[in-house]
């Protein structure tokens, strides 16, 4: 199949360049790309997923250091095996 897509003056400067780098014909690098994002499930490339994991990650982290600056000075949690298992009948 061939297909023809107009790019960006911008877009197609990174395709161009991303396709360097790696030492690649810019089509064969689009091939790639376009691969990689039809590959995972659903139609959501593996690169993609890996991203949208990231984001959330870097929203976690985010959200717990909040979440730290709350906390009393010199707080202390107990998550000791015996602290855990208190009264469970060991």
């Amino acid at each position: 199949m061939s297909l023809n897509i107009q790019l960006t003056p911008e877009v197609e400067a990174k395709l161009r360049a991303r396709a360097e780098a790696e030492g690649k014909d810019p089509a064969a690098f689009a091939l790639e790309a376009v691969t990689e994002k039809l590959a995972g499930p659903n139609g959501s490339g593996s690169h993609a997923a890996a991203h949208d994991r990231l984001d959330a990650w870097e929203r976690f982290v985010t959200e717990m250091r909040q979440h730290a600056k709350n906390l009393p000075p010199h707080h202390f949690v107990d998550d000791s095996r015996e602290s855990i298992y208190e009264g469970r009948g060991e």
